[in-house]
């Protein structure tokens, strides 16, 4: 969870009108409540500027930030993440979750710019592409339908335009100017393999038969003790003579197991109990037990397979190193890169107090990336 920013204080507000000239068509009256105390709420916000911030002279106004505090609280409402939707729940996320959203909306903004300054724009035909996307996996049989979805979210088809060329814009500035940079070759990877092998290490495993001799609870007499033991012992000497474990675990075990003809695993033998792994140490595939008291009962194990203890394969693993390699450097190369868009960016800032969050909430990112 986010930060609160103490700089940004949350203003009581009695109604919608007291903060804004009336709800914006297609937001509730909650959502409404909700950006009338949160929009960058200034410490005297009975009246909220139109514009918030100006990167590199293009503004980001009020009722953008808004659209991005709307999404929000959409999304909160369908993950399901809030199991609170109260006014209170929504309003403190909300309030959290300002600062990251000042500091995403002007990072696109800025990635947007370079856009344009790299001429990457929407190609011809990839926006009906797009819509032909979205109509097919919600099954949107006609234009009307689709529209009527676009409606009910307060959206039209060039406002659904603009975002997704803004959308496009952005992940062609990373493919060209931060994907293409990242290389790894495979020298790299199996290094990475190998200084991390604990990572992919696979622990001795077994596959055990049992035969339980159970007690009867609070019958723990000498006497009861002996007819146990008796009767395990009689069981481990008909194996003796030829009979499979499995076939007297099934007749005469006490185990749930006893369905499975006494099967237990495959399990790592670390999971097991520190008796019966000192058990299992000098024994060999098929070998069997002595009867050993348990708190169950009397036992008798079988060691049906063993798997030493041993590393994935360098092949198996390959694919998801390589990936994980690629992530953190595209991240790193991404971090670096938007590092210096905000360094060569002039921000003139309309509120000292959001500029403040801004600045609190890039220093904490950096941090964050620091410590992993």
């Amino acid at each position: 969870m986010m930060q609160q920013h103490n700089q940004i204080p949350r203003n009581k507000c009695n109604s919608v009108g007291e903060a804004y000239l009336g709800p914006r068509k297609g937001a509730t009256t909650l959502l409404s409540l909700l950006l009338a105390v949160f929009v960058v709420a200034l410490p005297n916000a009975d009246v909220i500027e139109a514009v918030l911030v100006k990167v590199n002279g293009e503004i980001i106004a009020k009722t953008e930030f808004e659209e991005r505090q709307i999404q929000l609280l959409r999304e909160l409402r369908m993950s399901g993440e809030l199991g609170d939707t109260s006014d209170e729940a929504l309003s403190d996320a909300l309030y959290e979750a300002t600062p990251e959203l000042i500091v995403t909306a002007i990072d696109e903004l800025l990635l947007v710019q370079k856009a344009k300054e790299m001429n990457l724009t929407m190609e011809e035909g990839q926006f009906t592409d797009i819509v032909n996307n979205i109509k097919e996996q919600n099954n949107f049989e006609t234009d009307e339908q689709f529209e009527a979805a676009l409606s009910a979210e307060d959206m039209t088809m060039d406002d659904l335009r603009r975002s997704m060329e803004r959308q496009v814009m952005i992940s062609r500035v990373r493919q060209v100017a931060i994907m293409s940079k990242v290389r790894l070759t495979e020298f790299e990877i199996r290094e990475y393999y190998e200084n991390h092998l604990d990572d992919y290490g696979i622990p001795r495993r077994v596959t055990l038969r049992e035969i339980l001799i159970e007690s009867l609870e609070g019958n723990t007499n000498l006497e009861t003790d002996r007819i146990l033991m008796e009767k395990a012992e009689a069981a481990r000497q008909r194996i003796l003579k030829g009979e499979s474990f499995a076939s007297v675990a099934a007749e005469i075990s006490d185990s749930q197991s006893r369905s499975k003809g006494g099967l237990i695993g495959p399990i790592n033998e670390n999971d097991l109990a520190p008796a019966i792994q000192d058990l299992l140490i000098n024994m060999e595939p098929s070998d069997m037990s002595q009867p050993f008291k348990t708190t169950l009962g009397y036992q008798i194990l079988q060691l049906d397979t063993l798997t030493e203890a041993g590393f994935v394969p360098f092949e198996e693993v390959k694919d998801e190193i390589q990936n994980r390699i690629f992530i953190e450097r595209r991240d790193a190369e991404f971090e670096s890169y938007m590092g210096t868009l905000r360094e060569e960016a002039i921000i003139e800032w309309k509120n000292e107090a959001l500029r403040e969050a801004y600045d609190e909430r890039i220093a904490q990112n950096l941090a964050d990336k620091s410590d992993m």
